[in-house]
């Protein structure tokens, strides 16, 4: 029966939207600069993302940067707070429901600045109850997304504006089901969408790095096959050109006819494979620069003192949390979404674990000396930085092997530290024996020594001294205890 409810209420959300291949965006067939020009001057959404798309297939460097931006988000740990973490814990987990895949999918924003995905609802039993939540989900391609062009939809900053193609008619991305779209903007800087896609960033040094390349490929291929050159004396226009119809039937990637008597020469040019590799590197570094903060973090062929590798290493830090701060409010919003479908008035913040595990483990020794200086530090505290739950501090037994082997018993007062030290191992019964018969019959511990020496001239002076002394200990320590 809730199965058919919660069906009826969200029937538009159980259906994929259909998208048709002829919706597509036309794509481009290569990458000049005066395209680029236009493309980015006027800042044409629907022409700017299949110049995007080209980009990333051509590029293989700037595919690389970009997955490594995008890498190093997927592998974040997270956490959940609020009510229903627990609930919303079981729905992340479900092997049935590909939720990194999702996440995986949201990236797709980092480069053209916008994702959009088509949740697939349906009813779903945890716990033996039934809730209605996304159990699939569909990338839609930012090559099937256009924009409006009429004069009151100009390019804002919002996704109101942008459309899609369904049966051949128009759809404003804004007329669906809000609970349908999981949308993510990834606003790295202000302005339009064109203005923080980060593509748009690097564009122009893709397309000069590539207009490079194809010039300094036509300029080889046209030296592979060298000129033809034909020296014939003939004043006769025909006789020239019959001559010159011959040589261009021949393999070639030029052709003259002079007269013998000409004289030929060749002006070399003075760039040379360093200032052409040179330049292809520029390019390239300038790309990696923009993408992930630093250049030393995304080329390997740069070396770098250790101390300039750490602060490299710390702009890129710094991307990827401002990357995962951005990412953290769109799943917020996402599992709320879920949680309003089948609650009332409950919510839960997603975040993402951002300590390194050397800072924690630096901080966690500035804890150590803080507490063996005296100071307390609130276990709610240590559970939250350390992303532990229900921090405890376990208690030992005083008996346990663990507790003697390893920690050390302190008196409670000087009393209890002088009998701890009184060493009664090595006394021996006899000797014993008399030192209890002598202390009985004298007045005092001096007179008892001087009759063990005359009594007992062959006895061990060293043991019969630790006798002794402990017997004078124990009645010191008596007479503290008397006294008190």
């Amino acid at each position: 029966m809730l199965r058919e409810i919660l069906a009826k209420i969200g029937q538009k959300l159980t259906k994929p939207i259909l998208m048709q291949r002829s919706s597509i965006q036309s794509g481009y067939e290569g990458i000049s600069i005066k395209d680029v020009k236009y493309i980015l001057q006027n800042e044409i959404l629907d022409e700017l993302i299949p110049l995007y798309y080209l980009m990333l297939q051509r590029d293989l460097h700037l595919a690389s940067e970009i997955n490594k931006r995008k890498m190093q988000l997927l592998t974040i740990p997270y956490k959940i707070e609020g009510n229903k973490k627990e609930f919303v814990q079981k729905i992340l987990d479900d092997e049935n429901t590909d939720y990194f895949t999702l996440f995986q999918e949201l990236t797709s924003a980092i480069p053209y600045g916008f994702s959009i995905i088509d949740l697939i609802w349906d009813v779903k039993e945890i716990d033996g109850l039934s809730y209605f939540i996304p159990t699939s989900f569909n990338q839609i391609s930012q090559r099937f997304i256009y924009s409006d062009s009429g004069e009151k939809a100009e390019l804002g900053k919002t996704l109101d504006h942008l459309y899609m193609y369904q049966n051949s008619k128009k759809k404003l991305i804004k007329s669906f089901d809000p609970r349908k779209f999981l949308i993510h903007l990834h606003k790295t800087d202000t302005g339009h969408i064109t203005d923080y896609a980060l593509l748009y960033k690097v564009a122009w040094f893709v397309v000069l790095k590539h207009s490079a390349i194809s010039n300094n490929m036509n300029y080889f291929d046209t030296l592979g096959v060298p000129p033809l050159i034909v020296n014939y004396n003939s004043d006769s226009s025909d006789e020239i050109n019959y001559i010159l119809n011959q040589a261009l039937s021949l393999k070639s990637n030029s052709v003259g006819v002079f007269p013998k008597e000409a004289v030929l020469s060749t002006i070399e040019g003075k760039g040379t494979k360093a200032d052409f590799m040179g330049f292809i590197d520029y390019c390239d570094k300038n790309i990696s620069h923009y993408i992930l903060g630093n250049t030393l973090a995304g080329d390997n062929s740069q070396g770098g003192s250790y101390a300039l590798g750490k602060v490299h290493e710390n702009i890129k830090e710094q991307y990827r949390a401002f990357d995962a701060r951005l990412y953290e409010k769109t799943f917020t919003s996402f599992l709320n979404r879920i949680l309003e479908m089948n609650f009332k008035d409950e919510k839960v913040k997603f975040s993402f674990i951002l300590e390194a595990s050397e800072d924690l483990e630096k901080l966690s020794v500035v804890y150590k000396n803080l507490t063996d200086s005296g100071f307390v530090i609130p276990a709610e505290h240590i559970s939250k930085v350390f992303n532990i739950p229900n921090v405890g501090k376990k208690e030992i037994e005083p008996n346990s092997k663990k507790f003697n082997s390893k920690s050390k018993i302190l008196p409670t007062d000087k009393i209890e530290a002088e009998i701890n030290n009184l060493d009664t191992k090595k006394i021996d019964n006899n000797i014993k024996k008399i030192v209890d018969s002598l202390i009985l019959k004298a007045n005092s511990y001096e007179e008892v020594y001087q009759n063990i020496l005359k009594n007992y001239p062959d006895i061990d002076i060293k043991d019969m001294e630790e006798v002794l002394s402990s017997y004078i200990a124990n009645s010191n320590l008596q007479g503290f205890i008397d006294a008190d």
